[in-house]
């Protein structure tokens, strides 16, 4: 839009999109300018089933804006729609002067999601009765309280040259707290349990 031309609003308006009374919709997109001489966003109006604007809450946007000359921003709302609303429609437009491109424009409902179970990578869970769960984790890798144990450890392997340090990492798992967990100094088991040499 030309800097010479008195400010008005001018850009494209989507179809009526049906929505749902109280229902929470995301609204996102892609904003970048040249030259803005004002603010600029991602707009939406509410409607009634009568086509006219809802009584409340009808005139929405995302955030944040852009103005002057802003690289790509990614522009988000979330929207909760008014008791009476019936659609909705997304404006890509803008009441200033300068050049507005809008990309990846996205209108979706969002509903709660509920976590019904938990799976391990391998499919574990600990089996009744049993004191105590071990099984080894990569070294690098934190483990978290809720982390699912794993196929119990019946060994762990571990290959290095004199004079090296290699880490191992094990995870413990029980039903309750338990009241102590002892490890033992294994230095004089693998001084007396050398590795056969190869070839």
């Amino acid at each position: 839009m030309s800097s010479n031309t008195a400010a008005e609003w001018v850009g494209w308006s989507s179809q009526p999109i049906t929505v749902k009374p109280g229902a929470s919709y995301l609204l996102s997109g892609w904003l970048k300018s040249r030259g803005l001489k004002g603010d600029a966003t991602i707009y939406a109006h509410f409607h009634d089933a009568a086509g006219a604007l809802c009584k409340s809450g009808a005139m929405v946007n995302t955030s944040p804006s852009v103005s002057g000359d802003s690289e790509w921003v990614n522009s988000t709302g979330f929207l909760t729609a008014p008791p009476d609303a019936s659609a909705i429609e997304v404006h890509l437009t803008m009441n200033t002067s300068g050049t507005l491109r809008h990309d990846g424009i996205l209108l979706c409902e969002v509903v709660e999601g509920v976590i019904r179970n938990v799976h391990g990578a391998a499919g574990q869970v600990l089996p009744a009765g049993q004191a105590l769960h071990v099984w080894e984790v990569n070294p690098l890798r934190k483990v978290f309280p809720d982390t699912p144990p794993q196929a119990p450890a019946r060994r762990v392997a571990v290959e290095l040259a004199r004079n090296e340090y290699e880490p191992f990492q094990l995870a413990l798992r029980a039903p309750s707290s338990p009241r102590a967990v002892e490890s033992k100094d294994l230095s004089n088991a693998l001084a007396a349990s050398p590795s056969p040499p190869r070839g």
